[in-house]
């Protein structure tokens, strides 16, 4: 008899990154169970059913939701920053919610490379662990949020890698062109893009340089950024992982707020500057060995050109350290495949 899986996340929302987890969450879940009867969370339950071959479930439906959780015989929390409330309190609570849900009702519980944190307030995080605890596994996408836990006393535990790192993605060869792709998304920063984009890309055109605009989420990346569109500077739209791959492999630089289009980038094996509107963004750029221009409440068209540069005389040594750092890491990227090949 198949399986029974619900998928918790923040899907249906135009958002390449989130979309492209899910794509991810999907297929390992196939590889391991080829008949599971699969429903998921999301906005768009049309739009998600065509594309992944799935029931879709309103996320604002609860009455669905804890239909959803009662017919299910395995949670899933697919990748993503679900677990923090530097977005809003209740959007902790509700995924916490969900969580608890499923446990009292003794379903199987298990979050695929997620990030854990910031979570503010003495409630939030007491909540959040005491919740985790009773989990049947998790794991994380990076070493602070495995740390984090560990130091909690969890031992359901184990660190891995993001979702984004499993989806199968073909990579063709393609030709390096003189190419920098910029993604911005909506933030309250210290300097308006308005203040510093246009020079920016004035700078770099002047030394030859093709500048590009990548949106990673429709609605609003590209609301963001369509007011910097020209004649030669061009709005990158980008449906897939190997459509998505493929760009960034054209490309001799990535300068991204979005992690996944810093994720999608080390894929590609290029090199990125990321400009860090929340934690998750300096803890990739570390860990991948790659630089960080700036935080978005100290912005600086000067860091930011001076990131670039450094990145563009070092790209060499950036894309071997990707390299380097994919394929020591190649045993956590596995960790979410045995994570559901472990449920029994």
């Amino acid at each position: 008899m198949a399986r029974k899986f619900l998928i918790i996340g923040y899907y249906g929302s135009q958002n390449i990154g989130d979309d492209l987890i899910l794509e991810s969450t999907i297929g390992l879940v196939r590889q391991r169970h080829e008949t599971a009867d699969i429903r998921v969370l999301t906005y768009a339950i049309k739009e998600t059913e065509q594309r992944y071959g799935v029931v879709g479930v309103s996320r604002n439906d609860f009455k669905s939701i804890l239909r959803a959780i009662r017919w299910s015989e395995v949670i899933i929390g697919g990748g993503g920053s679900m677990l923090q409330n530097v977005t809003s309190n209740r959007s902790l609570l509700y995924y916490l919610f969900l969580l608890f849900m499923a446990l009292i009702q003794g379903k199987k519980t298990i979050l695929l490379g997620n990030g854990v944190g910031p979570i503010k307030g003495g409630f939030y995080q007491l909540l959040t662990f005491e919740i985790l605890k009773r989990m049947t596994h998790i794991v994380l996408r990076d070493e602070e949020s495995y740390t984090l836990l560990k130091s909690k006393g969890l031992e359901n535990i184990a660190n891995g890698a993001d979702l984004a790192f499993n989806l199968d993605v073909k990579q063709e060869p393609v030709e390096r062109e003189k190419l920098l792709l910029l993604n911005l998304r909506p933030w309250p920063m210290s300097m308006a893009p308005t203040d510093w984009v246009i020079e920016f890309i004035g700078h770099w055109e002047a030394k030859g340089y093709t500048v590009g605009l990548l949106p990673m989420q429709l609605n609003k990346d590209d609301v963001l950024l369509k007011q910097f569109e020209t004649e030669t500077v061009k709005m990158y739209m980008t449906h897939s992982g190997q459509e998505l791959t493929q760009l960034l492999k054209r490309a001799e630089l990535v300068i991204s707020m979005r992690l996944h289009a810093l994720i999608f980038s080390a894929i590609a094996r290029t090199p990125c500057v990321g400009i860090g509107y929340d934690p998750k963004i300096a803890i990739f750029i570390k860990n991948m060995g790659q630089i960080l221009a700036c935080e978005t409440n100290a912005m600086s068209l000067e860091a930011i050109n001076s990131a670039v540069n450094q990145a563009l005389e070092s790209k060499n040594n950036l894309q071997d350290i990707l390299n380097q750092q994919l394929t020591e890491n190649a045993h956590k990227i596995q960790e979410n495949r045995e994570a559901l090949e472990n449920i029994s």
